[in-house]
């Protein structure tokens, strides 16, 4: 009788003691790898394009002049929330402006933009010479209108 292997079992392992049982394992074990990594390479592929599938555009506030409103981050098809109106000095906050155009909050972003506050100068209104008696030197009252 002639032994051509030996064949040596242990738990989660074949050990085989013949040269060419060796080699053949050898690859198969080369083969599974190459497809291991195959699978690694095709799951990776999928999590980039779902990553790719929740990209995230950039909204920026000019307040042009008037307090500053952070920049904010919204995923691509979603709305913007309307920001606290900003504040200036002589001014009162009109509405936010795309293009030349007044900005729908409803619209969906599909790319970064920057939204331009558009403002309407306050009326100042000051009253001189009330404090004075009607004939007084013939002076009428002076109201000065003042737009900033």
């Amino acid at each position: 009788m002639k032994i051509t292997y030996i064949k040596i079992i242990v738990p989660n392992r074949i050990v085989f003691l013949h040269q060419k049982r060796r080699e053949n394992m050898d690859k198969t074990k080369h083969r599974k790898a190459f497809f291991a990594l195959g699978g690694l390479f095709v799951v990776l592929v999928l999590i980039f394009s779902l990553v790719q599938c929740t990209q995230s555009y950039s909204v920026t506030f000019d307040t042009d002049g008037g307090n500053e409103i952070p920049a904010v981050s919204v995923n691509k098809d979603d709305t913007v929330a309307r920001p606290q109106n900003p504040t200036k000095n002589g001014f009162t906050f009109a509405y936010w402006e795309l293009d030349g155009e007044e900005f729908d909050f409803s619209q969906p972003i599909t790319a970064d933009i920057k939204l331009k506050a558009i403002w309407e100068a306050k009326e100042s209104v000051y009253t001189f010479g009330t404090d004075r008696p009607a004939n007084f030197l013939g002076s009428p009252q002076v109201v000065v209108t003042v737009y900033k």
